[in-house]
Order: structure tokens, then sequence, then C-alpha cells
């Protein structure tokens, strides 16, 4: 049976909706040995309302939201420098953040960097060395390795990009 998603910008009334996933990803990420990247209380709900108010947080629903992820096309201050590497390209591109599913559907983190891709053709995401689930899921889907980038907390994560 195929689940088709409507993917849209989320609104402040998805909150009650979204919070919880994140939570269960949380638990999901501690029990499969990526405890430090988002910790208990990341990311917080004060940066999700910023994201929604800044139309830059998508959900993917059917019957009820089963996606959640940031995405902007622009500048990502975490990506000016980076380490160990380089970025395939030097132009303008979409980001990628705080990917989050029920896991009650396989693929959708497929499914978020094909939206993605149809809405800018150069692409970079960011995961913790420790978060082999999103590794896969960037990789399977043809995002190259580019280097290491330090992120607000000053930890680092692994940076891909992708173009078409």
């Amino acid at each position: 049976m195929t689940v088709m998603l409507q993917i849209r910008k989320a609104k402040p009334e998805d909150l009650r909706q979204i919070m919880p996933l994140y939570e269960k990803a949380r638990e999901f990420m501690e029990k499969n040995g990526n405890p430090t990247q988002w910790g208990k209380n990341n990311p917080p709900e004060d940066l999700i309302r910023k994201d929604i108010e800044e139309s830059y947080l998508y959900v993917g629903e059917a019957e009820e939201i089963e996606l959640v992820f940031h995405f902007h096309v622009g500048e990502e201050p975490n990506y000016k420098e980076i380490y160990e590497g380089a970025w395939h390209r030097n132009e303008t591109y979409g980001v990628i953040h705080r990917v989050v599913s029920s896991g009650k559907i396989p693929g959708l983190a497929q499914l978020c960097f094909q939206f993605c891709k149809e809405q800018h053709p150069y692409l970079r995401i960011d995961t913790h060395e420790n978060n082999q689930v999103m590794q896969r899921a960037i990789q399977r889907f043809g995002f190259q390795y580019c280097g290491e980038v330090i992120v607000g907390d000053g930890t680092k994560r692994l940076a891909y990009d992708y173009f078409a």
C-alpha cells in the first residue's frame, strides 16, 4: 500500500503534532548510538516556532503529520567554513535541517530530499558523525561527502552536498 503525503509549510497549530515527533526522534537516536546530536531538548520549541514564522518548516501529512523538516534557500552560517574537504560548488544552495519522521512510513527522508531538490537543484545538509541512519539516507539519495562543519554548539558535523 502506497501512502501519499502532502508536503506543505507548517503552521503554528501544527506544533502539538510536531514536538512529539522530535521527542520520539531524540529517543530513537539515543537508543541507536547517537545520544548527543539533539540531547534531551533539541531542537527547542522556540526554534521550531521561529522556523514556522520564517516559513522554513515543512510537514508531510496524510491523516496526520508524518514528516517534518526545515528547508530554505540561502546562506547557512555554519557552512561558511568547511574543514577536511570542500563544497563541490560555490553557488546559492538549499539548506536541509531538522529532518524527523514518525517512523511509521519508510522512505520519508528520500521524500524530503526529493521535495527539496524540486525547489532548488543544489542542496547542502549536515549530520552528526554518530547518526548512521541519516548518513545512510543522505548517501542513498546521492549526496556527496564534503568535509566537516562546526555548528552553533561548537561540535562538528559531517557535511554533504547534492546537485542535479
